[in-house]
């Protein structure tokens, strides 16, 4: 009786949850997010870069259609990084492993329940290297009121959030990029063009029109924001810090943790990170720079500063915003010394909100399994 009574209690959790319905479009484009002075061909989702985020709440049912209109022989997936995916394994979106490339002309939804997860995560594409442009984020919130006011989420309360998504971009099409990793010269990548916030940078040199400048999130004094980083990387591993303004660190891979004071935040591939700020009593119109760096980097010529990986907390008055752009490049916080790395950063010292059962740390498997690989 006991599986007849597991999947009923499994159907009431899909009767009573909140259906959610996406469609994503994925399409060819030439863009130009860090202002260089040439656009590259890659995909865009929607008709936009970068792409647009998805919100949820925790045990949503979720109907995302993914639909591939490329003009061109090109297949695509859609992979949902970090959604346990219970019950739901064929909607993982890895192309080759969990379902079929989506081929031109076609579309395939993906149903799936967020079952007892709540935090930060993000989509993109999970075919060849079109994850550099095919991402977004993907928020999942604990009740229906949080996802209306994006605010006091979880355990921890504040008055607002933003998203920082750093990803790379390279002066390269994404098809050029593809060949050169799958071709015999290939023994190395040198790194990307730029470091790109919420889709944006400035690259040095001569810029192009209508460059949108480095992205920027308005704050008020004297309030908490929650800042979701996410890093939508493939190689690189970031330290990211903020002129005058502390940290708190209290989630890691959508699970809370004891606030965990930090002076810079450490983010790489696939992570997804939250910090909280405290606003000082500055002024309307006060900047304060977002500022990235690589870690584990050994060129000499360039050691560690990325090119355009910045962006700027604005303070504003709520009453008297105005769009602006802003060109000026931030100097470097810290100095750069790759043999100040601190291995695993803070994270052996960081403790999870809810502990979990240490026991499962000393279990013993029920299986061995073992892969010989040879090329």
């Amino acid at each position: 009786m006991v599986y007849p009574l597991l999947a009923f209690v499994f159907y009431l959790a899909w009767a009573q949850a909140r259906p959610t319905n996406f469609t994503l479009h994925i399409k060819s484009a030439l863009i130009n997010p860090d202002c260089f002075n040439q656009s590259y061909a890659v995909l865009i989702v929607n008709d936009q870069f970068p792409a647009p985020a998805l919100h949820m709440v925790k045990n949503d049912i979720v109907h995302l259609t993914v639909r591939n209109d490329v003009d061109n022989n090109v297949t695509t997936s859609i992979h949902l990084h970090g959604i346990r995916q219970l019950e739901s394994n064929w909607a993982d979106g890895v192309a080759g492993i969990t379902q079929l490339a989506i081929l031109p002309g076609q579309e395939f939804t993906q149903a799936f329940q967020v079952v007892d997860q709540s935090g930060t995560f993000y989509y993109h594409a999970h075919v060849g290297t079109q994850d550099d442009t095919v991402q977004g984020p993907l928020i999942v919130y604990e009740s229906e009121e949080a996802l209306k006011q994006h605010v006091s989420d979880g355990p921890y309360p504040y008055d607002g959030e933003h998203i920082l998504k750093w990803s790379e971009w390279w002066h390269q099409s994404m098809y050029d990029r593809e060949d050169y990793y799958m071709s015999p010269a290939f023994t190395a990548d040198g790194g990307p063009d730029s470091i790109l916030l919420n889709g944006q940078g400035v690259y040095p040199g001569n810029l192009s029109e209508n460059c949108r400048g480095f992205a920027y999130f308005d704050v008020e004094p004297n309030k908490v924001y929650r800042l979701r980083h996410i890093g939508a990387l493939t190689f690189r591993l970031l330290d990211i810090t903020i002129a005058g303004h502390d940290m708190e660190l209290i989630e890691v891979d959508n699970e809370y943790t004891e606030p965990y004071p930090i002076k810079s935040l450490e983010i790489t591939a696939g992570q997804r990170m939250s910090t909280l700020i405290r606003t000082g009593n500055y002024s309307a119109g006060s900047l304060f720079p977002i500022l990235s760096q690589y870690k584990y980097r050994f060129d000499p010529l360039n050691p560690g500063y990325t090119q355009s990986g910045y962006g700027y907390l604005r303070y504003v008055d709520p009453k008297d915003k105005k769009d602006i752009c802003i060109m000026d490049r931030p100097e470097p916080l810290m100095p750069y010394n790759a043999t100040d790395v601190i291995p695993g950063w803070v994270l052996p010292q960081v403790k999870p909100f809810v502990s979990g059962d240490a026991k499962i740390l000393n279990a013993t498997a029920d299986y061995t399994i073992q892969l010989n690989m040879q090329q």
